[in-house]
Formats: structure tokens, C-alpha cells, sequence
């Protein structure tokens, strides 16, 4: 994985970056590259952070709630895809997106299906339809298990969420919404209200 460095030379804010007026084409190239490897790797950094701190004090969405201002489900999908893709099985080359697209699948067939987007160049809408598209063959050769197959790795899903959440004590009231795509063609989505006393 290519490691993020180097700074930013100028005056950067929230809102706006004034680059240095020193800066050279070659600065400018590299500067492109980090800014590209910071958009990718934030939710992955969140993620790491969260179950970092999930291990080290109990705490999960609690204290990043009140300090980022990011909604739960948002906190609770980067904690999950950072623990379901350790950084080893992480591309550098490929999004957050095309990860969580395969997020549901064991290790080994998430890890074929992200080595054929790198390989063959696909973008997550590309990779989703070519899932789709493959799991569409496999009922047509006579897999009769594909649906089922399916919906037990959604609701496994559906389950490894609800059992994150009522890990964190400091949650009281969630809600959350599932969608998956079955091989059918047809998508399922599941709208949750978990309240806990």
C-alpha cells in the first residue's frame, strides 16, 4: 500500500486551500496525488480509529458521534469495513465502494472479486453488475442454493451490525437500512429500529 505523505505548502482551511506561490509543476503533481490518497483513505482511517478505540476503552460510536458530526451509520460502516478488510487485504488501487460492494462475501471470494476490478479496471457500478451478471449464470448452470446463498450473507450482515451495535452501551436508539441485490436481478431492502434500555 503506497503510504501518504508530504504536507501541504500555503495556507489551507477548512473551506480552502491557497497553494504556496513557490510551488513547482513536480510539487503541484505530487500535490494532486496526496490530496487523491487522502479522499480515498479517510474512511478507512475512521474505521481503524473507531475499533482501535472499541479495543482499547469500550468505546466505539459514542465520543465520534458528538466530536465528528458524522451520522451513526456512517461511523458504523467504516468500523465494519475496517474490520472485515484487515490492511493487508486492502487495494490501494480500488475505493472504499468497491470494497464494501464485496463486504458480504466470505474473505476469499470478496478478495477474487476485488482482484478481478483491479486487474480488469472495473468501477463499482461495473463490479456490482458483473457480480449480478455471475450470479445470474450460476442459476441459469442449475445452482439452486444461489438465492439462498444470497440472503444468508445479507442477513449475516444484517446480524454482524445489530451485534456491533449492542456492543456499544452508549447507543440508545438506531436505526439503519440494508439493501442487497439478489441474483434474481431484485433488491431487497430492510429498513431496522433497534432501540436499547
Amino acid at each position: 500500500m503506497t503510504e501518504v505523505t508530504g504536507g501541504l505548502p500555503g495556507t489551507l482551511t477548512p473551506v480552502s486551500y491557497d497553494p504556496s506561490p513557490h510551488m513547482t509543476i513536480e510539487d503541484f503533481s505530487d500535490k494532486l496525488l496526496l490530496l487523491r490518497g487522502l479522499e480515498g483513505s479517510v474512511m478507512w482511517w475512521l474505521g481503524d480509529l473507531l475499533n482501535f478505540a472499541q479495543s482499547k476503552w469500550g468505546e466505539k460510536y459514542t465520543q465520534a458521534l458528538e466530536d465528528t458530526g458524522y451520522e451513526y451509520d456512517t461511523l458504523a460502516r467504516a468500523s465494519y469495513m475496517a474490520s472485515r478488510f484487515p490492511p493487508d487485504r486492502r487495494r490501494a488501487g480500488l475505493s472504499f465502494s468497491h470494497h464494501r460492494e464485496v463486504a458480504d462475501l466470505p474473505a476469499s471470494e470478496a478478495d477474487s472479486w476485488l482482484d478481478r476490478a483491479e486487474t480488469e479496471g472495473l468501477s463499482v457500478h461495473l463490479l456490482r453488475k458483473t457480480r449480478k451478471m455471475a450470479a445470474l449464470d450460476s442459476m441459469a448452470a442449475g445452482d439452486p442454493d444461489a438465492v439462498d446463498k444470497s440472503l444468508k450473507r445479507f442477513f449475516k450482515a444484517i446480524a454482524d451490525n445489530m451485534r456491533d451495535t449492542l456492543d456499544d452501551v452508549g447507543t440508545t436508539s438506531v436505526s439503519s437500512a440494508f439493501e442487497h441485490d439478489l441474483p434474481t436481478g431484485k433488491r431487497i431492502t430492510i429498513i431496522t429500529k433497534m432501540r436499547v434500555d
